[in-house]
């Protein structure tokens, strides 16, 4: 926790060589006192921060994990679900195995 934000990195194993772990930023939330809510962002490509824009703020931490489960558009994970039912190369289909275990260690880091 850095202040009144919180990052989330999720753990996966590297592509072509699983035995090395990547721990990847995933999401912030960033705590707004007076309100009482968590601004929601997401990285994007060029590594820098941004608004998620549709669910900008959640009232807690478990509410932004449900969030980021239903994430249609794949901005926390960087795919969407949608392409999760396309066919898989042995690379992908890892990727595809790697998801639970990230959403496994995010919640081991709250």
């Amino acid at each position: 926790m850095n202040g009144q934000s919180k990052e989330l990195f999720g753990i996966r194993p590297r592509l072509g060589k699983p035995e090395n772990k990547l721990e990847l930023p995933v999401a912030k939330a960033t705590y707004v006192k007076t309100r009482v809510l968590w601004n929601v962002y997401r990285q994007r490509a060029e590594l820098k921060w941004h608004r998620y824009d549709p669910a900008p703020q959640v009232a807690s931490l478990e509410k932004l994990l449900s969030l980021m489960g239903e994430d249609e558009g794949g901005c926390f994970f960087g795919w969407a679900k949608t392409n999760l039912t396309r066919p898989a190369s042995a690379d992908y289909a890892e990727v595809i195995h790697s998801r639970a275990a990230i959403t496994f260690s995010l919640l081991l880091l709250l």
